[in-house]
């Protein structure tokens, strides 16, 4: 309560209206002149040096709790930095490893190398087509499992289409795939690949022999002989022609088959199932993703977290 007789007039609205909006500049005085009031000098004084005060406080009570705001949030990020590293620790520590092992593949011979584990091929989901027949010859049976031929359970090559049929002929075994022609030794080594530039009847169907032994194959024109020595294909017509007819796989060939594909459908160098996250299927690749973007996250909020530290 004012008491002075004089200087009392500072109360009145149309002394403290003055100091509405009022801010402080640079030096800490106020950003606007207060007018005085005759015989009241030192009670003007006295309440424009409490208006500086009041606004001083005000100030730095602003920059104290913004500090503190932000300690907070620091201490919360920090805490959430630490468990997220640790989980994504773990992560690391496998894309390091199959990476330190994949960098030295022909060290390790993961060229060569198939994985033979069951359950990781499962896991994988690497498993055979569907087997179709196969041809007899003599003995033996090829067969084709994929992309592959196999004379019994021995890999002959690789190979693109159907297999079409396959005889033998000359003490050759004659192999029809697709547009291409194989001619291979009884104990299954390729001597030559014939195809459509050696003159193969374009739109191959099937391979046989006539009754007088001779080699025909059946393409999308008709029936065409094959002397392999000169590598030349005539047309025939009205040829009777025993053409290769397709078997059923024995079962037990057959399960030797799929497991030899199986054994041979992965090297350890492209089966990099532990860094792709593949192994786990689809989900395996997006958790893959949300490791990388965990690690991201974390150099960001880590070098967000060294530019506000405390200097």
């Amino acid at each position: 309560m004012f008491r002075e007789s004089r200087g009392f007039e500072v109360r009145y609205p149309f002394f403290t209206d003055q100091f509405r909006g009022a801010r402080l500049r640079e030096g800490l005085d106020l950003d606007r002149e207060i007018d005085g009031i005759s015989g009241a000098t030192l009670s003007v004084r006295a309440l424009t040096k409490l208006a500086r005060l009041a606004l001083l406080l005000h100030a730095h009570r602003d920059f104290a709790g913004a500090g503190a705001d932000r300690r907070v949030t620091l201490s919360g990020l920090a805490r959430w930095h630490r468990r997220l590293g640790i989980t994504g620790a773990l992560f690391f520590i496998l894309l390091a490893t199959t990476g330190v092992i994949l960098n030295h593949t022909d060290a390790l011979r993961l060229d060569s190398r198939f994985v033979q584990a069951e359950w990781l091929l499962d896991l994988y989901r690497i498993s055979p087509p569907v087997v179709a027949p196969g041809f007899s010859v003599g003995d033996k049976i090829v067969s084709g499992l994929g992309d592959r031929l196999y004379l019994d359970t021995l890999e002959l090559t690789e190979h693109e289409g159907p297999l079409l049929g396959a005889v033998q002929f000359e003490r050759m075994l004659v192999v029809a795939v697709s547009d291409e022609i194989l001619l291979l030794t009884p104990a299954g080594e390729v001597i030559e690949r014939l195809s459509g530039a050696d003159g193969v009847p374009a739109g191959m169907r099937r391979i046989g022999r006539d009754t007088a032994g001779r080699l025909l194959v059946r393409g999308a024109h008709g029936d065409y002989s094959a002397d392999l020595e000169r590598v030349e294909w005539r047309h025939e017509v009205d040829s009777e022609v025993t053409w290769a007819e397709p078997v059923t796989l024995p079962p037990g060939l057959r399960d030797r088959l799929v497991e030899t594909y199986r054994g041979k459908a992965c090297r350890w160098s492209a089966c990099s199932w532990m860094s792709t996250g593949r192994i786990l299927g689809a989900w395996g690749v997006y958790l893959v993703d949300a490791a990388a973007v965990l690690f991201l996250g974390l150099v960001l909020t880590g070098l967000w977290m060294w530019l506000r530290r405390p200097r």
